[in-house]
């Protein structure tokens, strides 16, 4: 919220938003990459200021997209257009969501099956119903063979949205780069 803030007061400023969103998506599209690199071990501070980096993305790119399609618009369309980028937005949630979802359940599907017989044995609904819980009444060596493998079911989805991360900000590269009038 902080930096969707500034952002807006820079716009006001500077009557340039462009290079936010682009920012924003490599930002993003990095973080996520990154996210590859944590594991069970990983310290929650490292894992907090990633979290803390991936809100200074969300800043930068979502009212400045739609500052940036407000200001393509004509003036007489810009409520319409408005209204159109949140329905947009939902609908590009919800499909995203179950995309990501489908990708999350089957990477943990797919390292489910390359579990020893012996951890799997312990875990009746998989790496799909591994709980707190769960992980923490299992024996040491098997907790940490269950957190690698639950891990890397992850990581198959941060490269994806990574992946969508950068194609976005390829098209961002393509919006035309409008000057806003400067606020007084």
């Amino acid at each position: 919220m902080v930096i969707s803030i500034v952002a807006g007061r820079v716009i006001a400023a500077t009557g340039r938003y462009k290079w936010m969103p682009v920012v924003a998506m490599g930002i993003g599209g990095f973080l996520m990459l990154g996210f590859v690199l944590t594991n069970q071990h990983t310290s929650i501070w490292v894992l907090a200021t990633m979290m803390a980096v991936f809100g200074i993305s969300m800043g930068l790119q979502f009212q400045v997209l739609i500052v940036a399609i407000q200001a393509a618009a004509p003036l007489q369309d810009i409520g319409a257009v408005t209204s159109l980028i949140t329905q947009a937005r939902t609908l590009g949630a919800s499909l995203g969501l179950a995309l990501n979802g489908a990708v999350m359940i089957w990477a943990l599907n797919r390292q489910t099956a390359e579990l020893p017989a012996d951890a799997a044995a312990l875990l009746p609904g998989g790496l799909n119903g591994l709980t707190p819980h769960l992980a923490s009444s299992l024996p040491g060596a098997i907790r940490e063979v269950v957190l690698d493998h639950y891990s890397s079911g992850f990581n198959v989805m941060f490269i994806w949205v990574a992946a969508l991360y950068f194609v976005a900000m390829g098209l961002t590269l393509l919006l035309e780069d409008k000057e806003i009038p400067k606020r007084g």
